[in-house]
């Protein structure tokens, strides 16, 4: 089922441009990278549901050529605004987001989060921060967090105008993030595309 908030806020014809564009090659690297998470379902749930809520809070079609949400060899997932990650689930079982900087200033209230220096420089300087968070579900990130997220994202997508990895997006996890029975399915081995 689409999530509800998104199937309102765009037309079927959008809808459906995901379905025609999704092949089983991006079922099977889908489902590959998510099983190679070793995530239980309900940490799954809760990072594709993360990235679904930040794709309807923030109206990103998925006709959007700022966004990439790909599969690298390596089996990682990162959801990449412009050049930018901004999103990615981590092996070790925690989650990296974008951060602006002035997250540095309450980072020690977070004993979960960690930040990785070398991200985010603009001409030597940094403008942004990517955080990883050890957590075992979303509910652990509270609103502040949320918020902020949410609003190192907007910057990006103002900024950007197409991401230069879009030819690598995989709609398949596009679809996987907006649908959770889909995403299910996939999980099941029961892809509903078959195409």
């Amino acid at each position: 089922m689409l999530n509800p908030v998104y199937q309102k806020e765009n037309s079927p014809q959008e809808n459906n441009a995901i379905e025609r564009r999704i092949t089983t090659d991006d079922e099977v690297k889908l489902y590959n990278a998510m099983v190679a998470l070793k995530y239980d379902r309900k940490m799954v749930d809760a990072y594709f549901g993360l990235v679904g809520d930040m794709l309807v809070e923030l109206d990103i079609p998925p006709t959007s050529n700022k966004i990439a949400m790909t599969i690298r060899k390596d089996l990682i997932m990162p959801v990449s605004i412009g050049q930018r990650y901004v999103i990615r689930p981590g092996q070790k079982g925690n989650i990296g987001l974008i951060m602006p900087l002035e997250f540095k200033e309450i980072i020690e209230d977070y004993p979960v989060a960690e930040t990785e220096d070398s991200y985010f420089y603009s001409q030597g300087t940094q403008v942004a921060l990517w955080v990883n968070f050890a957590i075992h579900s979303a509910d652990e990130l509270d609103s502040l967090v949320v918020n902020l997220r949410k609003s190192a994202v907007q910057s990006e997508l103002l900024r950007t105008k197409i991401s230069g990895f879009r030819k690598y997006h995989n709609p398949a996890y596009y679809k996987a993030c907006i649908d959770n029975d889909y995403r299910r399915g996939l999980l099941l081995g029961n892809n509903q595309q078959g195409t």
